[in-house]
């Protein structure tokens, strides 16, 4: 049994239907499970509402438990007590998230544009949950309360997506923060989105329409192994 925590729509727990007869999604938002459950998906994969301090499966009964981009906002004693408690011997945890900073390359735009990125999240930050200190931090906290001896931490490794004038709003758009905000101020937060767009074409100019742009994003792996001997 495979266990995706916090899995949202199901993106990321997809990749793990190849490595395991039974897939089990969890995530504590009933609207994402159900988007989870309207998309297609492989028929081994199964979706269910649930907070990840107390998983609804049984001791020791999982191979392998992941958590993409979504450890940071769970209460971390008691998802790592249930790590300990449903991982079975030789049984695998992989953590992965994104990190700060992000970079923008885009030629002699690149500067600019990441500058501007930046000038987005400072903006935002007075939204930021207290949650995203560990992603702040480098999941560093998160790495020292994996309750196993074997494991390890990969930082080399680099998160690239081309994006369009567009999509590089949406991707801002997508900020639990900027949600904050628009839930909180709805104009501001329409003024904070035209703004940095005019920002960003008024820095690529002419080529503001076709231009695709690097998002580049630092990332953390955390991998561990229960080697804990079954009784």
């Amino acid at each position: 049994l495979a266990v995706d925590i916090g899995c949202g729509s199901g993106q990321g727990t997809e990749i793990l239907a190849s490595f395991s007869t039974n897939v089990l999604g969890i995530d504590v938002s009933p609207s994402q499970i159900e988007e989870a459950m309207h998309a297609k998906h492989p028929d081994n994969i199964s979706y269910i509402v649930g907070p990840a301090e107390t998983l609804p499966v049984d001791d020791g009964s999982v191979s392998l438990l992941t958590a993409f981009v979504s450890a940071h906002w769970f209460d971390l004693p008691a998802f790592m007590h249930e790590v300990e408690r449903v991982l079975q011997p030789r049984g695998c945890l992989v953590i992965y998230s994104y990190m700060y900073p992000f970079d923008i390359e885009c030629g002699v735009f690149s500067e600019k544009l990441t500058q501007i990125l930046w000038k987005v999240i400072e903006d935002l930050r007075p939204y930021e949950s207290h949650k995203m200190n560990h992603v702040r931090e480098d999941y560093t906290a998160m790495y020292e309360a994996i309750p196993f001896v074997d494991k390890k931490r990969l930082e080399n490794v680099r998160f690239i997506a081309l994006l369009k004038l567009p999509e590089l709003m949406g991707f801002i758009g997508s900020f639990a923060e900027y949600q904050a905000l628009k839930a909180e101020d709805p104009l501001a937060a329409q003024a904070l989105m035209e703004g940095t767009e005019k920002r960003v074409q008024e820095t690529l100019g002419d080529a503001a329409a076709t231009a695709e742009m690097k998002i580049v994003v630092k990332t953390v792996l955390l991998l561990a192994c229960n080697n804990s001997q079954s009784s």
